[in-house]
């Protein structure tokens, strides 16, 4: 299983979010951790400027639900 699939290393990422930012006393007893757009993995690494061109990414892209 892919790390970022495993449901006990995303409460852990959000709870510490919450804790980190203040919020330590609202961190319910089991945080909801469900993915809120499917998940799609990227690659990781450098790409290249072209590809990046090519995506033609605004910042509508990076909204919830982006199509």
């Amino acid at each position: 299983m892919h790390a970022s699939l495993s449901e006990d290393l995303r409460r852990l990422m959000v709870n510490a979010m919450l804790s980190l930012t203040g919020h330590e006393k609202n961190i319910p007893a089991k945080t909801n951790i469900s993915f809120v757009n499917e998940y799609r993995p990227q690659p990781t690494g450098s790409l290249s400027d072209s590809h990046w061109a090519a995506a033609r990414l605004t910042p509508a892209s990076f909204e919830l639900n982006a199509k």
